[in-house]
């Protein structure tokens, strides 16, 4: 029998958001009450903060004297491995907590006024099922749960292209009379004059979704996006597997697709959709305008339905300039392969001059024995079908037909065009964190330790124009 004694408490921060989970945003007569509170994870313990301010009267221009009060820290018995915020569909509905936990568990929270602590309003768990882990047992991402802006559903993407909906509970009623007694929402005098408990945000039964059958595989990232009369989910997902090694054979295979939720019908289609992404493109930023952001290691793209724009933060996403023949002396005193890793970190985008010219000289051998071989297409058809068992000239055919030096720059770099202020910070975005300080500023948070602020310049909703300063 194992037995699991913690010797010391977390101390680092895995998750962090803000919620109106213990009090709901009051309305009109102290502005700075209507702060949320802060929701720290520690691995496998909740915290929940709440922010405390001066009593006196600032007009909430600053936050000079505040402090943080910590109202509860729970133990978990897992790792979370995302959280995400139910928002209240009202100013007198409190905020509900969703967590994930390996491999597909998912736990709802509320706030117990009575009690003063954390309430489990819902568990939802999916492993039970296998037919949806598709014969796999091992998964490298875990569960996230993402929910609609305006508190209308959340989903839990789980297995790759498993995709749950929980659908949010109507409390109108309730809502509407605790408006008409509380319109300040500062708590209603139950019995004996104790606060009456306000209403949380919570969620109905679940349904799971195969994004497989709909052409969606190996899923990445997923966002609800805003400003849309029905929940739309935006969908990160890789179109056919590749890793850098095969960039100039195949790379662009990132695409998204927005999905229009309906959770009363249960039908999901695809509005609009995006192709020819980085392959490194690895996370979504829903925009509060509209559209969302698509972040890669080298380029920061902006994508919604009317259009798209994108940034280059790096040089490595733009192609290289046309390498010089590379000259190697045996006897001089840099060893060859010294010279040739010096030339190749030089120009990693390009391939040596001396390689295309043997392909060209390939590419001219093919045309001369297509001549020769080949009169017309259907004999090359017959000829391709014939040659998928090894044969030598299967080469020859397969250098012609699809070139294995094509540029491994993306697409989209090229077509954004050179910022050089951008391209000269040589930024690497990888595993970046983010955090909305406007609309239209964004600050990210890069594994190198800078600071990034992201502006960005909307017309009519969309984004046109992407600037960074470090």
């Amino acid at each position: 029998m194992a037995i699991c004694n913690q010797t010391h408490p977390p101390v680092g921060i895995t998750h962090c958001c803000s919620s109106f989970f213990t009090h709901v945003p009051r309305q009109a007569r102290d502005s700075m009450k209507s702060l949320p509170d802060v929701v720290i994870v520690r691995t496998n313990v909740l915290q929940i903060h709440r922010v405390r301010v001066p009593d006196i009267d600032i007009d909430g221009a600053s936050l000079t004297g505040s402090r943080l009060e910590q109202l509860a820290s729970v133990p978990l018995a897992g790792l979370v491995e995302s959280i995400a915020v139910l928002r209240g569909r009202s100013s007198s509905q409190k905020d509900a907590l969703l967590l994930t936990f390996r491999d597909a568990k998912l736990s709802v929270l509320d706030w117990d006024d009575n009690a003063h602590t954390i309430h489990t309003s819902s568990l939802h768990y999916f492993e039970g099922d296998p037919t949806l882990k598709m014969g796999r047992t091992v998964f490298p991402l875990g569960p996230k749960a993402v929910t609609d802006p305006q508190g209308r559903c959340a989903a839990l993407l789980m297995f790759h292209t498993q995709l749950a909906l929980l659908p949010a509970m109507e409390t109108e009623g309730l809502e509407l009379d605790l408006m008409m007694d509380d319109p300040y929402g500062e708590g209603v005098e139950g019995a004996r004059g104790a606060p009456a408990e306000l209403v949380s945000a919570t969620v109905g039964n679940s349904y799971v979704v195969n994004l497989a059958k709909m052409g969606i595989k190996q899923v990445k990232d997923i966002v609800f996006l805003h400003k849309y009369n029905e929940p739309v989910l935006l969908v990160l997902h890789e179109v056919a597997p590749t890793w850098p090694a095969r960039y100039r054979d195949s790379k662009d295979t990132m695409a998204l697709a927005a999905l229009s939720i309906n959770v009363v019908h249960k039908r999901h289609p695809k509005i609009w959709d995006a192709a020819a992404l980085p392959s490194d493109t690895f996370k979504l930023i829903p925009v509060p305008t509209g559209g969302a952001l698509a972040l890669s290691q080298n380029m920061i793209m902006y994508f919604t339905q009317g259009g798209s724009s994108a940034l280059v933060v790096n040089r490595y996403a733009l192609p290289g300039k046309v390498p010089e023949k590379l000259d190697i002396d045996v006897e001089g005193e840099v060893l060859p392969a010294q010279l040739a890793a010096h030339h190749a970190t030089i120009y990693p985008n390009n391939v040596h001059p001396w390689v295309e010219e043997l392909f060209y000289q390939h590419q001219n051998a093919v045309a001369i024995r297509n001549e020769t071989l080949q009169s017309t297409m259907q004999t090359m058809a017959k000829l391709k079908c014939a040659l998928s068992s090894k044969c030598p000239v299967q080469h020859f055919l397969t250098a012609f037909t699809n070139s294995p030096w094509e540029e491994a720059a993306p697409a989209m770099a090229t077509a954004a065009g050179v910022d050089g202020s951008a391209a000269d910070l040589m930024l690497d975005l990888s595993a970046a964190r983010h955090a909305w300080l406007a609309k239209d500023a964004l600050l990210l948070l890069l594994k190198s330790g800078q600071m990034v602020l992201a502006h960005l310049t909307i017309e009519a909703g969309m984004v046109k124009c992407i600037k960074v300063t470090t």
